[in-house]
């Protein structure tokens, strides 16, 4: 019986874990698009770490981090 207790506490905080993932991988994206939508670019720019790559098919600059490279 103390087995299934354990194991359903540790189950429970291993979903608890993901849903806090989940809650801030979602407010992370809310954030991008409300960024975007006042055009605040830097804003947008500190939401991703210092080596992040960002690559966009329609201009041949490719942008790490906070710095752009041609």
């Amino acid at each position: 019986m103390a087995v299934l207790v354990l194991l359903s506490i540790c189950c429970n905080k291993s979903s608890e874990n993901q849903q806090d993932k989940y809650d801030a991988n979602i407010e992370i994206a809310k954030s991008v698009f409300e960024y975007f939508n006042s055009h605040d670019w830097q804003g947008m720019a500190n939401l991703y770490v210092e080596n992040a790559e960002f690559k966009d098919p329609e201009y041949a600059l490719k942008k790490l981090g906070n710095r752009e490279h041609p």
